[in-house]
């Protein structure tokens, strides 16, 4: 399977350059900077995290932190969330993410947070948030791609387009947030962003993928012993 690695930044983390040269030299294809958290706080250094990012050519998208619990709540944010995106130049091919783990709301509200996004262009909407409320079915029905937090493991245990797996690795003696991308979507500048196979899909390609090859191979094997052209004639 094929990942990419992306970092997501807030105000916690620099706004040097220095900080983001080491992102990409760690192998950083993509950053995910914060803007913006409920509708009176914005990054103050935002501004700086994008430049830099985009400077080393890696790909930039942009994530609210969601504080709504409904519908209206969810689209006053999104439009305080929109002002800033275009007020820091984040294209309309970024994936633009609600971070959404302080408080709950309907998969009805969750999803009219995106409607003001998606009228504006923004078409690469996701959800994150942690593993446990993943698991817990609060995000069912969600649109957009998955991004899960989970921690200590080998490989994320629920299915998921991104998998953020450590909030501590150290870049430049700074913690940071680290994730694997699995579409592309926040990490390729020609990706679509779209949504991607999930986990169990793209495991079961290649398992449909091994047994096809095993058969072929066994088919290969009988046409040796018996009737090559007639074997050759049924598998073309």
């Amino acid at each position: 399977m094929t990942k990419n690695l992306f970092a997501d930044v807030s105000s916690h983390q620099p706004e040097s350059n220095s900080y983001f040269q080491a992102l990409k030299n760690a192998g950083c294809k993509g950053v995910v900077v914060k803007l913006t958290e409920g509708t009176n706080y914005t990054n103050p250094k935002a501004k700086n995290q994008i430049a830099h990012s985009k400077s080393l050519g890696m790909k930039v998208s942009a994530y609210h932190f969601g504080r709504f619990t409904s519908v209206s709540g969810a689209q006053a944010e999104a439009n305080y969330f929109l002002n800033s995106l275009k007020a820091h130049g984040i294209s309309t091919d970024a994936v633009v993410v609600n971070d959404f783990e302080a408080t709950h709301a309907s998969v009805t509200a969750l999803n009219a947070f995106y409607s003001p996004l998606e009228a504006a262009g923004y078409k690469h909407v996701s959800i994150y948030s942690m593993r446990s409320w993943f698991s817990a079915g609060y995000f069912n029905g969600v649109r957009g791609l998955k991004w899960v937090a989970e921690y200590g493991r080998s490989s994320c245990s629920v299915q998921c387009d991104a998998w953020q797996y450590t909030s501590t690795a150290m870049i430049a003696g700074v913690a940071t947030d680290m994730s694997w991308d699995y579409t592309g979507a926040f990490t390729s500048v020609t990706s679509s962003g779209g949504h991607s196979q999930t986990n169990s899909d793209r495991e079961n390609g290649h398992q449909k993928n091994q047994t096809d090859a095993t058969k072929l191979a066994y088919c290969y094997s009988l046409q040796n012993l018996i009737l090559m052209p007639l074997y050759d004639k049924w598998l073309h």
